[in-house]
């Protein structure tokens, strides 16, 4: 489900939607692409990446600079990403960081009205003590370092900086991600440990566990598309799970 803060208000966006979605051809991209390009209500439905994907009912643009081929559109959904913890860090910080303040710079010059974006509920930290299930008014106290979640960290404050400047931002915080179908590049940390020969948790501390689907995930990112869902937005299922439920469900 999402929980979306209470500032914030569900209403449709005015006038037609005209979405582009970065990253389009594969992954999380080509999987919200495939949900739009069947809606009636789309106006327009681009494709950007540097190939065309395979999804029918989209314009794609993998040529020109970026303002150009975010030119005409109204929303922007950016998962050009790489959300795989065991991919190069500095690769990795230079798409998932410096990509995304080149996205949203480019989406201010093209007079996009607002912009997307995916991040994690990992950027509230792992502090022991925290509140379950996470809310989105608790403080953002992971690090800032060159991990995966260090990248997202970033990408929150300029996600914050886009929004106090003009353009209006949407952030969704999925969860764990679980039976993801997008391959092991969107599995995260917990899914590689769901994979491993037992699960480790620390003597004298019960864990608990936040869970996402992916298609909960796309739902969400559906709705954030298709409404004026603003700020940031926690993606995850109701409640939580102890070590031992997370246990039986993986078949340990």
């Amino acid at each position: 489900m999402v929980r979306p803060a209470a500032a914030v208000r569900r209403r449709r966006t005015p006038g037609p939607l005209r979405i582009a979605v970065t990253g389009g051809a594969t992954g999380l991209g080509a999987a919200l692409l495939e949900r739009l390009a069947v809606r009636p209500d789309l106006a327009a439905l681009f494709g950007v990446d540097d190939v065309p994907g395979r999804v029918d009912g989209v314009s794609w643009r993998c040529h020109g600079p970026l303002t150009e081929r975010l030119a005409g559109t109204t929303t922007v959904v950016h998962l050009a990403m790489s959300y795989d913890v065991l991919a190069d860090p500095t690769a990795r910080r230079a798409l998932n960081v410096a990509g995304t303040a080149e996205l949203l710079e480019a989406a201010r010059e093209a007079d996009v009205t607002r912009v997307v974006l995916v991040s994690s509920a990992d950027v509230y930290g792992a502090q022991p003590d925290r509140p379950l299930p996470v809310t989105e008014d608790a403080p953002l106290l992971a690090a800032a370092d060159s991990s995966l979640t260090g990248d997202l960290v970033e990408l929150e404050r300029l996600a914050d900086h886009a929004g106090r400047t003009g353009l209006q931002v949407a952030v969704l915080r999925p969860t764990a991600l679980v039976a993801g179908r997008l391959g092991s590049a969107y599995d995260g940390a917990l899914l590689h440990s769901l994979s491993a020969t037992r699960l480790l948790a620390l003597r004298g501390v019960e864990p608990r566990w936040q869970l996402c689907h992916v298609e909960d995930l796309l739902t969400a990112l559906e709705l954030a598309t298709t409404t004026a869902l603003g700020g940031a937005l926690v993606v995850t299922s109701p409640g939580s799970l102890t070590q031992r439920e997370v246990e039986e469900l993986a078949g340990r």
